[in-house]
């Protein structure tokens, strides 16, 4: 597991002022990641829109298509963007709403 800090105010789900630890699963290899959910994604978009998604490798939320048989980020449509994932990771709970988002 890793540790992260979450800083309120930057943009995270986290009050203003607050800072919460949490433990995250560390990054796995994507050969082992599950094919019925939509997980964290670490890889290059499979994509000639340079523009858009640059070469650099980059995390996203996304899923399996069975149909294509290919890694697609949350909202692609039937042609892609398709990912060239490497690694994994589940995607974070909901922040709670009733405690300053903490979880």
């Amino acid at each position: 597991m890793a540790s992260i800090e979450t800083f309120g105010g930057f943009g995270g789900a986290v009050a203003p002022g607050k800072s919460v630890r949490r433990e995250w699963p560390d990054w796995q290899p994507i050969e082992t990641a599950p094919k019925d959910e939509n997980i964290l994604l670490h890889g290059v978009p499979e994509s000639t829109d340079e523009i858009r998604f640059g070469p650099e490798p980059r995390s996203y939320s996304g899923y399996w298509d069975e149909i294509d048989g290919a890694w697609c980020m949350s909202g692609a449509t039937w042609v892609g963007p398709f990912i060239a994932a490497t690694h994994w990771m589940p995607l974070p709970s909901a922040p709670n709403p009733t405690t300053g988002g903490e979880r």
